[in-house]
């Protein structure tokens, strides 16, 4: 309904501001269950459709959503939609300095988030070189936090954190030392990984630096057919940049998209977020153009 009303097709039906208006006490009021979750995620979803209302623009209502205390199927959706508006530049056109902005509540809620599904909605959000000038100490302490997640027992919770790591890098906000980190961690993850999952969404993030063949061929021999299977798309992709050389484009990891095998959660894209620093050090650029994010079916995510 609030798609068809921004086309102008319910013209005597409620207004796009009324539907935003309508969903809003709606999530604010459910009592979430796990059969919920989904409708959740889609409704929140829509609110990132055409422009941003008043009710958008006033993030304050939706940042009390995601404190501790609140069911953690709304922290996941909510999450998600934020990260959905920075992506699509929604946070950047309600007016800088007038209200809170997320990645300082991001650098606190990370400190005390364990639900593996708000972490990987919260690995999506990719701050803009706006937000990490404003924010620096949070901008530390949240790479800080996303290094020690991927340590987690949690395999999903790794998944996210190293989903998070990737888009943080890709978006140019690392330093030159945690860029070291990263690599150094990435080659040490990739030859002692033993969950499948994490493996595969490994398979997926290009390192810094010089590309870990070796340790990669290694996982060839492995005695799980999804580990070897995420040796060989690893190689797999490196050989393709390597042809496509400086021509190639590059992925941009989302904690929302499943990739064909059904085991990674990391997505392959052809353009990078709206507000992205640009590159990392050292990359090719990507053609201008805002993120596509397709699901396995072939639509939107």
């Amino acid at each position: 309904m609030l798609h068809l009303a921004e086309a102008g097709w319910l013209p005597s039906g409620p207004s796009p501001e009324q539907l935003r208006e309508e969903v809003r006490r709606w999530v604010q009021q459910l009592e979430t269950t796990y059969q919920d979750r989904l409708l959740l995620r889609m409704s929140l979803a829509s609110f990132s459709a055409g422009s941003p209302s008043p009710e958008q623009q006033d993030i304050t209502g939706w940042l009390e959503l995601t404190r501790k205390y609140v069911d953690w199927r709304k922290r996941e959706a909510v999450r998600g939609m934020l990260a959905a508006w920075q992506q699509e530049s929604v946070l950047e056109r309600s007016g800088r300095g007038r209200l809170p902005e997320p990645l300082p509540d991001l650098a606190r809620t990370l400190e005390w988030e364990e639900d593996d599904g708000v972490l990987r909605a919260m690995a999506g959000y990719i701050p803009g070189a706006v937000e990490v000038s404003a924010h620096p100490e949070a901008m530390r302490a949240i790479i800080a936090r996303w290094e020690a997640l991927s340590q987690s027992d949690n395999w999903l919770i790794r998944q996210a954190a190293w989903v998070a790591r990737w888009n943080l890098w890709w978006a140019g906000v690392l330093t030159v030392e945690e860029q070291g980190r990263f690599g150094a961690d990435y080659v040490k993850a990739i030859g002692a990984e033993y969950d499948r999952d994490v493996l595969l969404a490994l398979a997926q993030i290009t390192p810094p630096g010089t590309f870990p063949l070796a340790t990669w061929a290694g996982r060839l021999s492995d005695q799980d057919d999804a580990c070897r299977l995420a040796a060989g798309l690893a190689i797999h992709g490196w050989l393709v940049e390597v042809m496509e050389g400086a021509s190639g484009e590059w992925r941009v990891a989302s904690g929302e998209w499943k990739f064909t095998t059904r085991y990674s959660l990391l997505t392959t894209c052809h353009h990078p977020p709206a507000n992205a620093a640009g590159p990392a050090p050292g990359r090719a650029g990507r053609r201008d153009g805002y993120p596509v994010r397709q699901s396995s079916a072939g639509g939107v995510a």
